[in-house]
């Protein structure tokens, strides 16, 4: 479990606290590791507040989190979340995002639409091999990226074309 983290490139050092059921409570980030000596400079709240599902994440740093009956997260920050076929995510709309998925019968991922950037998945078998990305919203084709594995199912390499 986390519990501190000191990070050398920005100097900060940042303090989790858990709950007895190992829920995170509040993150605090302090500056230039100076724990003793300093305030945070940020605190992140965690709330558990769905008497049903203790363990629920209801809200983050006063931010209220949106589920659906089935445990999926239907909203946060002024985003909307949809989700077909039960936990595939279809969409990711507000707070200047506009995403969306598209599986196949199988229920793998086959496309995402990032605003009029995409993003095309093909399988073999149920392996991921080749990614292709489509134009930018500037127009300009985007690299395309294979990946390629072995009988073992293993990654291999990646390969950048463009």
């Amino acid at each position: 479990m986390f519990v501190k983290e000191v990070n050398r490139q920005t100097g900060k050092t940042t303090v989790a606290s858990y709950d007895d059921g190992g829920n995170i409570l509040s993150k605090k980030v302090y500056p230039n590791g100076q724990m003793a000596e300093n305030e945070p400079e940020k605190t992140y709240a965690y709330t558990y507040g769905d008497v049903n599902w203790p363990d629920k994440l209801t809200a983050f740093d006063g931010k209220a989190i949106t589920y659906d009956a089935i445990g999926n997260m239907t909203g946060y920050d002024g985003r909307t979340y949809s989700w077909v076929d039960g936990r595939k995510l279809a969409s990711v709309q507000g707070g200047g995002l506009d995403l969306s998925y598209q599986y196949n019968a199988d229920g793998l991922r086959t496309k995402k639409t990032c605003g009029t950037s995409e993003t095309e998945y093909f399988y073999e078998d149920s392996q991921l091999v080749y990614e292709q990305r489509g134009n930018d919203s500037s127009g300009r084709e985007q690299p395309k990226t294979e990946q390629v594995t072995n009988r073992r199912d293993r990654h291999v390499k990646r390969k950048n074309n463009g």
